[in-house]
C-alpha cells in the first residue's frame, strides 16, 4: 500500500482482518478502496455494509446493502440484514419489503411474525394470513399469535381454519369472551348446531351484560324445548336491562308454567311495561291482583283483557265482578248487562246482577233478574223474594208461582204457607189454598 503497488485483492484482505480485530474504521476505509478498484465485486460491497453497520453508520450501510445486493441477484441473507437496518430507522415498509424477499428461501419465525402483524396492522388479511402460517414452534401456539391469525382467517372467509384458531385459542385462555363469541358466530357457518349453542352459552356466561346475545340463546334454547335453560336466559336479560323489550310472549309462557306467583308477577309487569302483554297476560294479572284483594288493580287489567278480546264473556264477568268487590257497583252493573246480552246461556250472572240491584233498591229490576235466574235454577232465597214482592204488588199468578218453588223447612213457616195459601185462594185455586191453610 505504502508503495502504490496494493490492488483490490489486498485491500480488501487487509480490510478482512481489521474487520476481524474489531478495528471497524480501518476495515471501511481499506474495504471501500478494494472496492474503488474492483467494483463489480457484490461480496466486497457486502462485508463493508456489515461493518458500516457496526460501526452504526447506519444511512452509509443501508446505502451499500442496497448496491450490494442490486448487484447480486444470488442475495439471500443481506434482506434481512438490510431489513433490520430500516426497522432501526423505524421506515417498516421498506424493512418489510426486504424481510419477504428473504422469507422467500428462508424459514425465520421472528421476520414471519413481524411481517405477519404489519399486514395485519394495515387490514391486508390476506397477506397476514400468509406469513402468520409460517410461524411454527411455542410462538406458532402464543394466545396473541393464535388470536390475530384465526381474525385473520376470519377476516379473508377462511371459517373452517379460523374456527380450528379459536378452538384452539379457546382452551389456553377460557375467560376470554371475544373469543367465545367468535366461535359462537362461526359455528354457525363452519360448526354444528350443538357447537353455536354451546360458545354461545360459554359466551353469556362470560358476558351476561350482552342483551342481544342473550336474547339469541334464550330463543335457541325455547326452541329447542329446554325451557329451564330459556327460563334462566330470559332472567339474565331482564336482570342485564329492564327496560327490554321483545321478550316477554315467550318469558312470560315460561314463567306462567313455573307456578310462582312472584316471577309470574314480575314478568307480566315486564311486559305490560314494554307494551307487550296480550290479553292472556292482563287476565292473568288480574287473578293475582283479585287474589291479592286488590280489586281496583284487578279490574284494570281485566279491562285491558277484555278490550284485546272484547267477544270473550268470561273476561267481562270476571271484570263486573271485580268491579262490584271495588265497590263500583253501577259499573258491575252494566259490564254484567253487557255480559248477559252477549250469552245465550249466561245463568248465574243473573242472580248476581240481581243482587247488584237490590243493592240499589231497584227491586224491579232485581226480580226480573232473579225471576231468569229461577228459569235454570232452584233457589229457595230468591223465590221467596220474587214471590213476596209479586204478592206485594197484588199479582197472585206470579206470587204463586214462585212461592211454590220454595222448599224444604222455608216452605212449612207458618208465613210462607199463609201468604202461598192467599195467593192461591185468590187466584181461585180453592183446592190448593184450602190444603194449605
Amino acid at each position: 500500500i505504502a508503495a502504490g503497488e496494493a490492488d483490490a485483492a489486498m485491500y480488501e484482505q487487509l480490510g478482512e482482518s481489521y474487520k476481524k480485530a474489531g478495528n471497524l474504521p480501518r476495515a471501511i476505509q481499506n474495504l471501500e478502496k478494494a472496492s474503488q478498484l474492483d467494483p463489480k465485486n457484490s461480496g466486497l460491497l457486502i462485508s463493508l455494509a456489515e461493518c458500516q453497520a457496526q460501526s452504526g453508520a447506519i444511512d452509509a450501510a443501508i446505502l451499500t446493502y442496497e448496491q450490494g445486493i442490486a448487484m447480486n441477484p444470488k442475495a439471500d441473507k443481506e434482506y434481512k440484514a438490510l431489513g433490520k437496518l430500516y426497522m432501526q430507522q423505524k421506515k417498516s415498509e421498506s424493512a418489510i419489503k426486504n424481510f419477504k424477499k428473504y422469507l422467500e428461501n428462508n424459514k425465520d419465525d421472528e421476520l414471519a411474525k413481524i411481517v405477519g402483524q404489519e399486514a395485519f396492522k394495515a387490514k391486508n388479511y390476506t397477506e397476514a394470513v400468509k406469513y402468520l402460517s409460517m410461524v411454527s414452534g411455542a410462538d406458532a401456539s402464543a394466545p396473541s399469535h393464535l388470536k390475530m391469525y384465526a381474525e385473520a382467517c376470519s377476516q379473508t372467509k377462511d371459517d373452517t381454519k379460523a374456527f380450528q384458531l379459536y378452538k384452539e385459542l379457546s382452551v389456553k385462555t377460557p375467560q376470554d369472551a371475544d373469543v367465545m363469541k367468535k366461535l359462537y358466530e362461526i359455528a354457525g357457518k363452519a360448526g354444528t348446531k350443538e357447537e353455536v349453542l354451546t360458545y354461545l352459552k360459554k359466551y353469556t356466561a362470560l358476558k351476561p351484560g350482552d342483551v342481544e346475545a342473550q336474547k339469541v340463546l334464550a330463543d335457541n334454547l325455547y326452541e329447542s324445548k329446554d325451557n329451564a335453560g330459556a327460563l334462566a336466559a330470559y332472567r339474565a336479560i331482564v336482570k342485564a336491562d329492564p327496560s327490554v323489550k321483545g321478550i316477554y310472549k315467550r318469558y312470560a309462557e315460561l314463567a306462567l308454567a313455573t307456578g310462582n306467583e312472584a316471577e309470574i308477577a314480575s314478568v307480566l309487569n315486564g311486559a305490560i311495561a314494554a307494551g307487550e302483554a296480550d290479553g292472556k297476560m292482563y287476565k292473568k294479572m288480574a287473578e293475582i291482583y283479585s287474589k291479592q284483594g286488590n280489586h281496583a288493580k284487578a279490574v284494570a287489567m281485566y279491562e285491558k283483557a277484555s278490550q284485546s278480546d272484547p267477544k270473550d264473556v268470561s273476561l267481562l264477568t270476571d271484570l263486573a265482578e271485580s268491579q262490584a268487590k271495588s265497590g263500583n257497583t253501577s259499573a258491575a252493573i252494566l259490564t254484567y248487562e253487557q255480559a248477559i246480552a252477549m250469552n245465550p246461556q249466561a245463568s248465574k250472572e243473573y242472580k248476581v246482577l240481581g243482587d247488584l240491584y237490590m243493592q240499589q233498591k231497584k227491586t224491579e229490576s232485581a226480580i226480573k233478574n232473579y225471576k231468569k235466574y229461577l228459569e235454570k235454577n232452584k233457589d229457595n232465597g230468591l223465590a221467596k223474594i220474587v214471590g213476596e214482592e209479586a204478592f206485594k204488588a197484588k199479582d197472585y199468578t206470579e206470587a204463586v208461582k214462585y212461592l211454590a218453588m220454595v222448599s224444604g223447612a222455608e216452605a212449612s213457616t207458618p208465613t210462607h204457607l199463609k201468604m202461598y195459601a192467599e195467593a192461591c185462594s185468590q187466584t181461585k185455586d180453592d183446592f190448593k189454598a184450602y190444603q194449605l191453610y
